[in-house]
């Protein structure tokens, strides 16, 4: 059955259907103003230039380049865009993706901001197979669909699962994100809350699934993407700022965690 468009407003520049999977790339003028409306879909916006503020469920939510949003089927919001205008890349999932992932997770029954940065460089390659269509275009769009599902679903379990966390635990956390550029060792951060190293590396890998390292480096390469696209800062500076040791450095491991390089980062995201 041939995949249904949803209507996302906006100057249409290109649209296509891949294994169910519908894309589409919006442009929107200056202070565009879009009325409360619904998808028959679910889908993910990758907001591409430009900012706007969605209403949505008597709340609201900043939408910024490199921001990538998930909005559930039937999700009713509206759109006001600022004076930049903007764009959006969009991809919608047919029924039987829908059942698909309801079979194994209903992480994805609500909406979700702020995917994460490895979420958003899933989606941001996406869309340069989808400009490119060639021969193995259609396989890369169903597999980086998938792991965009499963980047956001675990990511959101993760949240869900922070409740009823211990003081201490909540407070190495605050340490890590107020000093996350600096070179933080395990002991000095067990120190700094009055526990044992062990506990603390064992809480903390429990509550996120990761080491201390991998959190820290996590927190430098979310802090690397809102300055690529909200700033005008050489590579080398943000490099530094974000705790990295070169701009070598930063761009390895910027591409190795999102599939981009810095500049092709900011390129694709920034305003201009």
């Amino acid at each position: 059955m041939k995949f249904s468009f949803g209507n996302f407003y906006g100057e249409m520049q290109k649209r296509a259907e891949v294994s169910g999977i519908g894309l589409t790339e919006t442009v929107y003028p200056a202070h565009a103003r879009l009325p409360l409306h619904a998808h028959e879909s679910s889908y993910f916006c990758l907001v591409l230039k430009g900012a706007y503020e969605e209403i949505y469920a008597w709340r609201r939510r900043l939408c910024r380049p490199a921001t990538l949003v998930f909005h559930p089927a039937g999700e009713a919001h509206a759109n006001r865009f600022g004076k930049e205008g903007g764009a959006c890349f969009n991809l919608e999932f047919g029924t039987k993706w829908t059942e698909r992932v309801s079979a194994v997770t209903s992480a994805l029954d609500s909406p979700a901001q702020g995917a994460g940065a490895a979420a958003a460089g899933l989606a941001a390659r996406l869309r340069r197979e989808f400009h490119l269509m060639d021969n193995l275009s259609a396989l890369a769009i169903e597999s980086l669909a998938l792991e965009i599902i499963v980047e956001t679903a675990r990511r959101r379990t993760s949240k869900a699962a922070s409740q009823g966390l211990p003081l201490w635990l909540i407070q190495a956390e605050e340490l890590i994100r107020a000093r996350f550029a600096e070179p933080l060792s395990l002991d000095e951060i067990a120190a700094a809350i009055n526990r044992h190293p062990v506990s603390v590396a064992r809480q903390f890998r429990r509550r996120h699934g990761c080491t201390i390292g991998d959190y820290i480096r996590r927190l430098r390469l979310e802090d690397a993407r809102r300055r690529l696209t909200m700033t005008d800062e050489p590579l080398a500076m943000i490099a530094l700022a974000c705790g990295f040791s070169g701009q070598a450095h930063f761009s390895t491991f910027f591409k190795r965690a999102t599939g981009l390089t810095p500049k092709q980062y900011r390129e694709t995201f920034r305003a201009r």
